[in-house]
């Protein structure tokens, strides 16, 4: 039994939770703290664009109406080129879809694989078959989506997380440039 972490001494806290999840999770031990903090910013930065930008309800739906009533038609995507570029290598290599790698983000099975549209979407927007800025975010957004549901729902875990730190830390600006460009600021409290 853990007692409750007392976090008005970080340290300590970190210590006894980083003790736990070490003893809980095969690999844990062995992740360098830039992972780790990645990991752990990404799930801020996430809770937050999904409680400003999407109404506190994570979906493909949710998200294509989110990009669809913000973003014009003629906006410049340079913001999101990176990790546009970041993730069509990814997951693209000579025009084709990367079967395993990217099996491995939308699930290989039919029971682990969100809708056909969420999939369909994601190919499309890394294929080149959609270029309108509207497209290739809502492309972004969902392979984002999906980090996120293979992050909190433990799939990551299955195959590790030691080589992930790219993919979260694209998906950290994903997240942070379109609350930037699309979400209203609200006053801290």
């Amino acid at each position: 039994m853990i007692e409750r972490p007392n976090f008005r001494d970080t340290k300590k806290a970190a210590t006894v939770l980083d003790n736990w999840l070490g003893d809980r999770q095969y690999g844990y031990r062995d992740l360098n703290p830039q992972i780790k903090a990645t990991l752990m910013y990404f799930s801020i930065v996430w809770s937050i664009f999904e409680f400003q930008a999407l109404d506190n309800n994570a979906s493909p739906e949710s998200i294509t109406s989110f990009v669809n009533e913000k973003v014009p038609a003629d906006y410049d995507f340079t913001a999101f080129e990176e990790a546009f570029a970041y993730y069509t290598q990814r997951y693209v290599e000579e025009g084709k879809i990367k079967g395993e790698r990217f099996n491995a983000l939308v699930g290989g099975s039919q029971k682990m694989q969100p809708n056909k549209e969420t999939v369909a979407g994601i190919r499309s927007a890394l294929l080149g078959s959609i270029s309108t800025p509207q497209g290739k975010l809502i492309g972004l957004l969902l392979v984002v989506y999906r980090l996120r549901n293979n992050a909190f729902h433990g799939v990551k875990w299955k195959r590790g997380v030691d080589d992930q730190h790219d993919n979260f830390e694209q998906a950290i600006c994903v997240l942070i440039n379109a609350m930037d460009a699309f979400v209203p600021k609200k006053e801290a409290r």
